[in-house]
């Protein structure tokens, strides 16, 4: 058997669907997709009814494994939701019910805050206080006390 790894950068989400329709074409039928969701998405959209396997090595969007879902788009990391259904497990393992969520000013952090408050809720913690912030302000206060196991 023969393997080769060719990278491309491409600028669009069509112009990756058409480099790959090309490399199919070629003989190849697995690719790796180093891409923000979104572009994610539109490739394997743009490529569903092909002969091919996309998979997705970064992208961590929720919607690729619902709405966006394609049979022929696989994950190698973990979604958001994922993610923060494990945080939440191993809070509520170690008896952390209390949740104080420090929020950052990206749209992935938004997205994160958001997603951790569902798995908050379907796993009983309880956020006591959502608290924005930005890296020009930021500093740290004790927010565990070990012996207690209470949030400050």
């Amino acid at each position: 058997a023969y393997f080769s790894l060719e990278r491309h950068s491409l600028s669009t989400a069509k112009e990756m669907a058409k480099t790959i329709l090309r490399m199919r074409d070629s003989g190849s039928y697995f690719f790796l997709i180093d891409a923000p969701t979104s572009v994610v998405s539109e490739v394997a959209q743009l490529t569903r009814d092909e002969d091919i396997y996309l998979f997705n090595t970064t992208a961590i969007g929720d919607s690729l494994r619902n709405e966006a879902c394609q049979k022929h788009l696989f994950h190698m990391t973990a979604s958001r939701a994922m993610r923060t259904d494990a945080l939440s497990q191993y809070l509520v393992e170690r008896k952390w019910k209390k949740i104080l969520i420090l929020r950052g000013p990206l749209t992935e952090d938004q997205l994160m805050a958001s997603a951790f408050e569902k798995s908050a809720a379907q796993f009983g913690l309880k956020i006591v206080e959502i608290r924005d912030f930005d890296n020009s302000t930021l500093y740290f206060e004790t927010v565990v006390s070990p012996s207690s196991n209470e949030f400050y």
